[in-house]
Parts: structure tokens; sequence; C-alpha cells
């Protein structure tokens, strides 16, 4: 028995294929390749194009970022250039505001020295501090609408 079980796969192996069979199937395989091969160099340019893409993305990144610490370091400069202006302004203006006051004060000791020598009304004397005031406001005004006027523009 043993004899007939391996001639049976002797007979299964030794299957012999004709001409035409070969050649139908060397072109399945052949057609079988060139898909596959096709295949591959479809994913390699879209590889290659996605790469390209990816490489413009990190180039226009760079830029973007260059662009945006340029336009920081201009904000910077800007900002410390106001901080500046803005100090020398409130300088300006205490020493304005410290030169009136100091008018201010000179004018009423003027004022209270000339009432103690000379008999003058105190209806004119408050007349006088009165509009002496209103002087002050105005001026104060003034400077205020100056500096607003200047930083609108």
């Amino acid at each position: 028995m043993p004899s007939k079980v391996s001639d049976k796969n002797k007979k299964e192996s030794k299957k012999s294929y004709g001409k035409d069979e070969v050649l139908v199937m060397f072109e399945s395989l052949r057609d079988d390749i060139s898909i596959l091969a096709e295949g591959q160099q479809a994913i390699k340019d879209e590889l290659t194009e996605f790469k390209g893409e990816m490489y413009s993305f990190k180039d226009e990144m760079y830029t973007f970022k260059e662009e945006t610490n340029n336009n920081f370091e201009v904000l910077r400069n800007d900002l410390d250039n106001f901080k500046e202006e803005t100090n020398n302004n409130f300088k300006a203006m205490f020493e304005y505001l410290s030169r009136m006051e100091d008018d201010v004060a000179e004018i009423k000791a003027e004022l209270n020295s000339k009432k103690d020598s000379e008999k003058i009304s105190k209806k004119w004397m408050n007349e006088i501090e009165k509009r002496l005031s209103q002087l002050e406001k105005k001026l104060v005004d003034k400077r205020i609408s100056a500096l607003k006027q200047k930083y609108k523009a």
C-alpha cells in the first residue's frame, strides 16, 4: 500500500503544464508585478510630493517665526520709546505745574502783603483770587488737551 500513496503523490506533484499555460501564468505574474510596481511608484511620488510640501511649510514657518520675532522687537522698541516719552511728559508736566504753583503762591503773597499795607476791599481781593483760580484751571486744561492731541496723532 505504501507504494500506491507515493505513486499518487508523484502524479500530483509531477503535473505538467503546457507552453500556453506557462505563458499565461507568466503574463499574469508580470501584470501583477507591474501593478505592484506602479503602486509603489505612486506611493513614492506621493511621499516625494508630501516631503516637498513639508519642506516648503517648514520654510514658511521659519519665515513666519523670523517676521514675528522682528515684529515683537519693533513693538518692544516702540513700547520703550512710549514709556520714555510718557515719563518725559510727566516730568515736564510736573515741572510746569510746580512753576505755576510757585507763581500762584508768589501772586498770593504779593496780594496779601498789599492787603496788609494798603486798604484793599475784600470783595476785590476775592475777585482776584477767583480769577486766579480760573486761570490756573484753564492752564491745566490747555496743557492736558495738548497732551491728549499729541497722543491721538
